[in-house]
């Protein structure tokens, strides 16, 4: 687990059920409203070396969207910790569960040396909360940004074209981090099999010990 991708996983997933979470304080949330936010953080943030939610971008239809949002707004969906409605599968709320989730890891993510990060974080998800997500999805087409040795309104790009990469290690200035115990925790969470061992990670999870796959799966 101590993989550098699959950590950067972690931390995209932590800041972004952070982002939902803040987000749902202005009201009902949706996909693009989400896909939205994210990109306008992460595309200031690049500009200012912050390594907080790294996602990659592309230009669609409907603007800058990452297939990796999607599925973790799947898994989020699956693990009981957003909730979905209508036939489009329309991201409705934040559960309970996502919520304390959320409160329980705050005593990282808002601290020590992540608290930079973070201020940045919630002055985009401020800042764009009163938005709903197809006034955000219109904002994001007149967008201006780098287009081969030029600029273009995203509007302007053929759809398929790669909007915003992950930053690189070596280009920041400010870099997320989360406690090695609270990885294992949350890989353990992140997964399809949470709901299996829901209740074998409760006790310990509340009591902040460290469990592995293969513990977990040995007291079943």
């Amino acid at each position: 687990m101590d993989d550098l991708a699959e950590v950067d996983e972690i931390i995209n997933k932590v800041l972004l059920l952070y982002t939902m979470n803040g987000l749902s304080e202005y009201g009902t949330l949706d996909k693009w409203k989400i896909q939205k936010t994210a990109f306008f953080n992460q595309y200031d943030a690049q500009v200012k070396r912050i390594k907080g939610i790294n996602y990659q971008f592309f230009k669609w239809t409907h603007g800058p969207m990452s297939a990796e949002i999607v599925k973790d707004l799947d898994l989020f969906n699956q693990i009981g910790f957003v909730e979905l409605k209508g036939q489009n599968k329309a991201i409705e709320a934040i559960t309970k569960e996502g919520k304390e989730l959320v409160s329980q890891m705050s005593e990282f993510i808002d601290s020590g040396e992540n608290a930079p990060i973070i201020d940045h974080l919630s002055g985009w998800i401020h800042h764009l909360g009163e938005y709903t997500g197809r006034e955000l999805r219109d904002l994001s087409h007149r967008c201006q940004v780098p287009y081969r040795d030029s600029t273009a309104k995203i509007d302007d790009i053929p759809d398929g074209t790669p909007l915003l990469n992950p930053i690189k290690l070596r280009d920041v200035s400010y870099e997320f981090e989360i406690p090695k115990e609270w990885i294992r925790t949350l890989d353990l969470m992140f997964s399809y099999r949470y709901p299996e061992i829901r209740e074998t990670l409760e006790t310990p999870f509340k009591a902040k010990e460290l469990l592995t796959w293969s513990e977990v799966f040995e007291s079943e």
